[in-house]
């Protein structure tokens, strides 16, 4: 017979893999590296008709852009956050100059509250470029907030941007590289079980032979958006065994209570 006093031997096990198996969701965050074949068509087709993990068309919210522009501190923008106010139509509530230099590894990092975001191109150079917009997110669109990124590679006219150190809340990516390197290439990653508080670091490298390509053919966007992703299948298996075990040990408990 397992006696009440026996039983709190065995709570920190069952606790320990529950945590195992459920993680939180500062920990949950899953990274998808697309196939090589996936163009803007398929991201464009995931907005309307339901792709991978999710339930529903994709639906954009904000993006965070590093793009060529015309690699001048005047004239077109090199950094933004836009927003989405729908689901095909961006404003751009702010725009940075800025110079790149080819081949130089640039630190970023993005930082969002629910609501409100802070983009920080350059953590590694003096001084860095900060952007910040707020209200970003409309709580009739998006009811349950954001579940997920979308981030887009692109590369034209012996160009490459390439995609290296990516942490999402202490999650590091250790899948294979992110780079789009050749004429009108794209790379992209999906990254689902975020949640409304996050923020996501990692290190940027533009490369250019001859003239950067202008505008945005070469160019990266971090896009943030909701799609009802499925959980993944170990948070609903950890879920499921710490309600199990849980159910159990109370029976036990009631049962032991009864016979003491």
């Amino acid at each position: 017979m397992l006696h009440t006093k026996s039983l709190f031997w065995f709570l920190p096990a069952i606790a320990g893999l529950a945590i195992t198996l459920a993680p939180s969701s500062s920990q949950a965050a899953n990274f998808v590296p697309l196939p090589t074949s996936f163009s803007d068509t398929d991201f464009n087709n995931a907005k309307t008709t339901p792709y991978g993990p999710f339930t529903q068309g994709w639906q954009e919210d904000w993006v965070s852009e590093v793009r060529g522009g015309n690699n001048a501190t005047n004239g077109t923008y090199e950094l933004s956050i836009n927003d989405w106010d729908t689901n095909t139509t961006p404003s751009y509530p702010t725009t940075a100059q800025n110079v790149f230099t080819s081949g130089q590894a640039v630190d970023f990092s993005i930082n969002y509250d629910g609501t409100n975001a802070t983009f920080i191109w350059g953590t590694n150079l003096t001084p860095p470029k900060t952007l910040t917009a707020s209200n970003l997110t409309e709580a009739s669109r998006f009811p349950n907030g954001l579940d997920s990124i979308f981030i887009r590679l692109r590369s034209n006219n012996s160009s490459s941007f390439g995609l290296s150190n990516l942490v999402v809340d202490g999650n590091a990516y250790s899948g294979r590289s992110l780079l789009a390197n050749s004429s009108d290439n794209f790379d992209y990653l999906l990254i689902t079980g975020i949640t409304n508080n996050f923020t996501l670091t990692g290190k940027a490298t533009l490369s250019w032979t001859g003239s950067i390509p202008n505008n945005s053919a070469l160019d990266m966007t971090v896009k943030m958006g909701y799609g009802a992703a499925v959980p993944e299948p170990l948070t609903i298996l950890g879920a499921g065994v710490a309600a199990g075990f849980g159910a159990f040990f109370k029976k036990r408990v009631n049962q032991n209570k009864t016979k003491d």
